[in-house]
């Protein structure tokens, strides 16, 4: 149907149906189907096929659940006490006469074997949980990040191991952007990081704008104007450490 809608005229429709017919054969698809299908694309009016489907939106509320050898159990429970819900006034516009069923695909052997989702597994990490400060290899914020699984109080010197895996677009995170002065800002967020410290170098971007249009500056945009003449390849020197 989708070649039958997409070419305009009979020539164009017969040249790609032969060679989609061509491929679904090499591929093991049955002739039968196959000839039943182009039939029906052949005989059908483009001109209908070309009409936007619209479809009534239903009203009624159905049970939906996941199908079990149960399941005719439970269709009789079902409308034996169906009359129960058919008492409430309130309900009498959300359900029908009788129950309507809907059955949710079970898990077979092959959902339960096979993951959908990659998982890092234990080559890399020796099986452990990979905690710690990273890059996510996929932003401009990626250079200034500083690859570690711990980090040092700048007050008091302690050294604290971080408990969860955090990268460039971790959101609730409290980060440190050490300088090479060595200052130290601590911020934190609740959007993600690389968003985070992306105003924190546009800032540091316009500062001499802003202040020759007598606009405060932020701590950050601040500190390298004065100290580092307000210059983005000054940032480079620096690290931008996350903690939480």
């Amino acid at each position: 149907m989708r070649i039958r809608r997409n070419c305009s005229d009979d020539k164009e429709f017969k040249k790609n149906a032969l060679e989609l017919t061509t491929r679904l054969k090499a591929r093991g698809y049955p002739k039968k189907i196959i000839s039943k299908a182009y039939m029906r694309a052949k005989n059908a009016n483009r001109e209908d096929i070309l009409k936007p489907k619209y479809r009534i939106p239903e009203k009624k509320t159905r049970l939906i659940t996941t199908y079990n050898n149960q399941w005719q159990d439970i269709y009789r429970i079902l409308g034996r006490n169906w009359n129960i819900l058919l008492t409430e006034p309130k309900l009498e516009s959300y359900i029908d006469a009788t129950p309507t069923i809907t059955s949710r695909k079970a898990r077979n052997l092959k959902d339960i074997l096979v993951k959908s989702h990659f998982k890092r597994q234990g080559d890399s990490t020796g099986g452990k949980k990979l905690t710690g400060s990273f890059a996510c290899g996929n932003c401009n914020i990626c250079q200034y990040m500083l690859p570690s699984n711990e980090f040092e109080d700048p007050i008091d010197g302690k050294r604290h191991h971080l408990k969860h895996y955090i990268n460039c677009r971790t959101r609730n995170v409290v980060y440190a952007i050490t300088c090479s002065c060595p200052k130290v800002y601590i911020g934190q967020t609740s959007q993600e990081l690389r968003k985070r410290i992306q105003k924190h170098l546009s800032t540091i971007s316009t500062a001499r704008r802003d202040i020759g249009k007598d606009r405060s500056l932020t701590s950050v945009a601040s500190h390298f104007h004065h100290y580092h003449g307000g210059f983005l390849h000054q940032t480079r020197r620096s690290s931008f450490t996350i903690c939480t």
